[in-house]
C-alpha cells in the first residue's frame, strides 16, 4: 500500500534528541496528490475488548498436553523464580550503585521471561534507517506504543537504548501507582525504572486532604526538561531512558486503536511511535486459537493458556518520529499554532500520531467512548455470560465458544448477558483511512469482511 504509506504531507519528521544542536528532517516527503488520494470511511472492526478466539480442537488438546507433560508448571516455576532470584539481584545492583549492571542484568532477565512465555524471536522494523533509534544520542525523549499485553513492556525493556555518551538506558514507563505495591516487580518499577505512576481517581480522594503530588502529566514534563525534582529522579536522572507512554491507557485486542489520552504530548517534544501485533492474522478466529490479551478471563487461567503454547508471533515496528509542528497545520488554520491554547495543540499533536499510527497499521480508530471504564463495564459483562454458562465459569473460559454481550451490534445490553449469551464476537464502528484506488488488505478489518463474519456468527 504504497500511497498509504505517504500520506501525511502535514507531518514534519525530525530527530528526537534534543541534546542533538542541529534538527534534521526525515528524507521521505509527501505531494498534495498523495494526500489527496487519502480519505476516511467508516468501517466495522470487533469490539477492542471482546474475546476473539473459540478454542479448537488442537488447542484443547495442547492445553491438556501442557499439563500432562509438566510443560505449563515447568513455564510458570521458571517464570515466578526467575523474578524472584534475578529481579532481587537486580535491585541490589541498583542499591549499590552499579547502574551498569543492574541494567544489564533487568535485560538479560526480561529477554528470559519472554522466552520462558514462548516469545523466542520477536522482528523489530525501523521505517527509518538513517535515524537508527538505538544509535548512540538518537535515543528519542518519548515513545508512544499500543497496548495489548504485558509482553511490550518486557520487550521494552530489552532494547539497547543508549544516551549521547554510549552509555546505556533503560525506558522510564508511565503505569498505574498500584503496581509500585508489589514485591521485587514494584520496587524496579519505581526504583530501578523510576517509573511514573498513575493514581486511580479513588487514590486521589484519599489523599485529598493532604498536599497534592504531582501528577502523571507534570512528572512527564518534569521528567523531559530534566528538572529532576521527584524522589526517584534524584540519584539516576541522567540514567533515564526514552519516556515509554500507552496513550490509550488500557490494553485491546489489537484490532484498532482508542481514543489517546494527551499526557504524553503535552510537553510538544517529537515522538516516535512504535507498533506491536500479534501477526497479520492473529486477531482472525480462523487463523489463530489464542490471543495473548485477555483479561476477561482469571489469571490461572490466562497463563495456563499462555503456557501451553509452543510459540507466540510478536511483531514490533518502529514508526518516523513524528514533531509537534503539525498542531497547528492539522487545525486548517494557518494561525492556528499561535492562536491554540497548549491544551488544543497538545490535543491535535496526539490525534496527528493516532492517525500516523492507525495508517501505518491499517487500524480504525474508535470514539472516546471505548475507554477504561467501558472496559472495566464490557468484561463484566462477559464473566457474567461465563458464571451463567451451564458447565461452569472455568470450562467457559478455558473451551467455551466466544460470547457477545451487545444485544444487537452497537447496542449494550446489560440484562440480555445474564440470560442466554450467544456465540461469536461483538463489532463496533470506526474511522479508517483508505486509499483511493488502493488495494487495502482483505483482511477482517476490512468492513465487508467484518459484515460477512457477523451474519456469519449470528
Amino acid at each position: 500500500m504504497a500511497p498509504a504509506a505517504k500520506t501525511s504531507a502535514r507531518i514534519e519528521h525530525t530527530r528526537t534528541d534534543d541534546s542533538v544542536a542541529s534538527t534534521v528532517t526525515a528524507a521521505t516527503t509527501t505531494t498534495a496528490a498523495a494526500a489527496a488520494a487519502m480519505t476516511k470511511t467508516m468501517v466495522t472492526t470487533p469490539h477492542p475488548f471482546a474475546r476473539l478466539q473459540n478454542p479448537s480442537g488442537w488447542e484443547i488438546a495442547r492445553m491438556i498436553l501442557g499439563i500432562v507433560s509438566g510443560l505449563v508448571p515447568l513455564r510458570l516455576f521458571l517464570l515466578v523464580s526467575s523474578i524472584m532470584v534475578c529481579g532481587s539481584l537486580t535491585v541490589a545492583f541498583h542499591n549499590l550503585g552499579l547502574r551498569s549492571l543492574c541494567i544489564y542484568s533487568l535485560r538479560l532477565l526480561c529477554r528470559w521471561l519472554l522466552l520462558v512465555s514462548g516469545h523466542f524471536h520477536i522482528p523489530i522494523r525501523d521505517n527509518n534507517k538513517k535515524n537508527d533509534v538505538f544509535a548512540r544520542g538518537n535515543c528519542p525523549k518519548i515513545i508512544v506504543s499500543n497496548h495489548v499485553s504485558s509482553m511490550e513492556i518486557l520487550h521494552l525493556l530489552t532494547l539497547p537504548f543508549q544516551d549521547a555518551s554510549g552509555n546505556p538506558v533503560l525506558p522510564v514507563f508511565v503505569t498505574k501507582a498500584s503496581i509500585f505495591g508489589l514485591p521485587v516487580i514494584g520496587t524496579i518499577t519505581r526504583d530501578v525504572l523510576g517509573s511514573i505512576g498513575v493514581a486511580r481517581k479513588k487514590d486521589q480522594n484519599e489523599s485529598s486532604d493532604t498536599e497534592r503530588p504531582p501528577t502523571s502529566t507534570e512528572q512527564i514534563l518534569s521528567r523531559v526538561r530534566g528538572d529532576a525534582t521527584d524522589d526517584a529522579s534524584d540519584a539516576n536522572s541522567s540514567s533515564y531512558g526514552p519516556i515509554v507512554i500507552f496513550p490509550e491507557g488500557t490494553t485491546t485486542n489489537g484490532t484498532c486503536l482508542l481514543s489517546f489520552n494527551k499526557g504524553a504530548f503535552v510537553p510538544l517534544v517529537p515522538v516516535r511511535p512504535v507498533l506491536y501485533s500479534f501477526g497479520e492474522n492473529a486477531s482472525d478466529p480462523q487463523m489463530s486459537s489464542f490471543l495473548p490479551t485477555y483479561e476477561s478471563i482469571w489469571v490461572p487461567v490466562y497463563l495456563w493458556r499462555l503456557f501451553c503454547q509452543p510459540v507466540h508471533q510478536f511483531q514490533c515496528r518502529f514508526l518516523d518520529p513524528i514533531a509537534p509542528t503539525v498542531a497547528g497545520a492539522c487545525s486548517g488554520s494557518p494561525d492556528a499554532s499561535t492562536n491554540a491554547s497548549e491544551t488544543d495543540s497538545s490535543s491535535l499533536f496526539a490525534e496527528t500520531v493516532r492517525a500516523n499510527m492507525a495508517l501505518k497499521g491499517n487500524l480504525p480508530m474508535l470514539s472516546p467512548d471505548y475507554n477504561y471504564q467501558h472496559k472495566l463495564n464490557y468484561h463484566g459483562c462477559l464473566r457474567k455470560a461465563f458464571v451463567s454458562h451451564p458447565r461452569g465459569p472455568i470450562y467457559a473460559m478455558c473451551f467455551a465458544s466466544m460470547q457477545k454481550v451487545y444485544a444487537k451490534n452497537g447496542e449494550e445490553n446489560h440484562e440480555r448477558i445474564a440470560g442466554t449469551a450467544s456465540t461469536g464476537y461483538d463489532v463496533v464502528v470506526g474511522t479508517k483511512f483508505v486509499a483511493n484506488g488502493d488495494d487495502i488488505h482483505n483482511d477482517y478489518r476490512s468492513s465487508d469482511y467484518s459484515n460477512s463474519r457477523q451474519k456469519k456468527d449470528t
